[in-house]
């Protein structure tokens, strides 16, 4: 991850240098670049979080323990809808 930020500010000097040099074809190229590279990062990061989410899960079912999962979604009309939903990890139902 370290190493494809590092490559996201070197696109971003080279756009700055390009842009400050009047050429804007390089500028715009490497500007496609830079958006294909935070795509990527992004997608590594959610990647990542997945796997953080996976990781706890596991941890929780090996304790045994409950937890709860809070989602917020929108009904057709855009207004935000709650819920609150308990998950037993254990062998017994709540």
């Amino acid at each position: 991850m370290d190493a494809l930020k590092a490559e996201i500010a070197k696109v971003g000097r080279q756009i700055d240098k390009a842009e400050s040099d009047g050429n804007t074809a390089v500028a715009q190229g490497r500007a496609e670049d830079a958006r294909r590279l935070r795509r990527k990062e992004e997608q590594l990061q959610r990647t990542e979080e997945q796997l953080l989410r996976e990781e706890i899960l596991i941890a929780l079912e090996a304790s045994g323990k409950q937890y709860c999962l809070k989602r917020t979604v929108l009904d057709p009309t855009g207004t935000a809808l709650s819920t609150k939903i308990k998950l037993a990890l254990s062998s017994e139902a709540i």
